[in-house]
């Protein structure tokens, strides 16, 4: 689901694009501003002297129907349709980016920059935080763009998961209707005076035989539904990993729930199946961990790749620091046989690991770092194991 920060931001990035210098009052307040608002008792009370709790009342109406006309904008939207809105996405967080930059001759923005579009400089820093993904304090007009078009994204996949929700809702109320209704139903015959312990017999075996034919159908809807509103494990448009595969959600229904591949295949899986598996959510991960290991042989040389290791990991950190949230450890984590050291470089992405584009960049430089390295030393000792397959042979090098 869309978070309220990103609301917030899109609310706010919206006063932003404003010229700068003019203050721009809150969209809800200038609707309202001239209109009197029904109050308790049927008493007319004027916008300017409403309550908190009056206002809350009233941001709570207007966000409903704002989840309705979200979901008819959004659950009919085609491919080109949306492929404009993108572009009208970046276009807008273009136009945000210079607007804000002003006369500045940096490529970037900072924090300062945000200060006059906001009352108080706490608020300015929650803003630029949110724009600024990789936390190093300068903008571009990449980052602008992509949490622009992440804003968008997130909309759309709000408004399919309370589609998804909506038509749960509507199978679940129909159930629970049809079993009051049946029990309504044998209230109203009492009333007239039927008998209706004469026939409990014949009712109670039907009964039974229906629990063998829809037993099990009850109980997986009864799971079902506590793990998708109990539980509340992922949403539409969040990146899991199930059984060491990646999948994007597709569609949330109370018996299955859609999945696409990252090659974008369909898989429907049976949400009684999700219950009992591990599931990660990747979209709800902050960071994402990643590493290498080699085997080396036992001696000097392992020590001196480590140490050579050690400097080149660092001074990739302190050129890329923006990718990676501390720079990356390498250490020494078992002693194998044949007399072989197990060498591992870890290190932490600065990024969630539902963005692949960053950690294939970020991955690729490192590794490529790593392994300039190793080529350099001459002394680097290794053994080439015997493929498990056949054919190959130990040798040294």
């Amino acid at each position: 689901m869309v978070s309220r920060q990103a609301s917030q931001a899109l609310a706010k990035s919206a006063s932003m694009a404003a010229p700068r210098g003019e203050v721009v009052a809150d969209p809800l307040l200038q609707t309202l501003e001239k209109v009197n608002v029904l109050g308790g008792k049927g008493k007319q009370v004027d916008a300017a002297t409403m309550e908190p709790a009056e206002w809350e009342r009233l941001r709570t109406g207007i966000a409903l129907k704002t989840f309705t006309a979200l979901m008819k904008r959004y659950q009919d939207m085609t491919d080109a349709e949306e492929a404009k809105k993108l572009r009208e996405a970046r276009r807008f967080a273009k136009g945000l980016f210079y607007n804000v930059k002003g006369d500045a001759p940096r490529p970037f923005l900072v924090r300062d920059d945000f200060a006059p579009f906001f009352p108080g400089k706490e608020q300015a820093d929650q803003a630029f935080a949110y724009f600024d993904k990789d936390n190093d304090a300068q903008l571009s007009i990449k980052e602008m763009k992509d949490s622009v078009t992440a804003i968008f994204k997130e909309r759309k996949n709000m408004a399919a998961s309370l589609k998804d929700t909506d038509s749960i809702v509507k199978t679940l109320e129909f159930g629970i209707g049809f079993v009051f209704h049946f029990i309504f139903a044998a209230c109203y015959l009492l009333v007239w005076g039927l008998d209706i312990l004469k026939g409990f017999s014949t009712f109670s075996a039907t009964v039974l035989a229906l629990t063998f034919v829809f037993g099990n159908s009850v109980r997986q809807i009864y799971e079902s539904m506590l793990f998708l509103f109990v539980e509340h494990a992922f949403d539409v448009g969040d990146l899991l990993e199930v059984e060491g595969l990646s999948y994007r959600v597709k569609k949330i229904d109370l018996m299955y729930t859609v999945l696409v591949k990252g090659s974008g295949e369909r898989v429907y899986y049976p949400t009684t199946r999700l219950i009992t598996l591990p599931v990660t959510n990747l979209t709800r991960s902050s960071t994402k961990s990643d590493k290498v290991m080699f085997n080396l042989d036992i001696g000097a040389a392992s020590m001196k790749a480590r140490e050579a290791l050690l400097d080149c990991v660092k001074c990739h950190y302190d050129e890329n620091e923006s990718d990676f949230n501390t720079c990356p450890s390498v250490n020494f984590i078992n002693l194998m046989d044949p007399f072989k050291v197990q060498l591992q470089v870890v290190w932490t992405y600065n990024f969630g690991a539902d963005e692949f584009k960053r950690i294939s960049t970020a991955r690729t430089g490192i590794i490529t770092a790593i392994n300039d390295c190793l080529a350099s030393l001459d002394c680097l000792q290794y053994t080439l194991v015997k493929n498990t397959d056949g054919g190959g042979s130990s040798s040294k090098a």
